[in-house]
């Protein structure tokens, strides 16, 4: 069986925030951001349980994908936070 899936416009904002937070946060290009999330449970977990999905927010599932992958968060040092 054949089945396609659409993301919604919110689905969408989503992930570009996930892709951001890898990028700003672990310091990953956006392509490789994107290749991160796509090989991440992110996709299918939007498409059983969105609500879940989007109640995590884009810092926590950056940071998932972050742990998953060994990934190292960048230094905050001369940084305004």
């Amino acid at each position: 069986m054949n089945m396609t899936w659409k993301l919604s416009q919110a689905d969408k904002w989503l992930l570009a925030e996930i892709a951001t937070e890898l990028e700003e946060r672990f310091g990953v290009s956006k392509l490789k951001a994107e290749k991160l999330i796509k090989k991440s449970n992110v996709l299918p977990m939007l498409m059983q349980r969105a609500d879940f999905v989007h109640h995590e927010g884009a810092e926590s599932w950056a940071d998932t994908i972050a742990m998953q992958n060994n990934l190292a968060r960048r230094s905050e040092e001369g940084m305004n936070v």
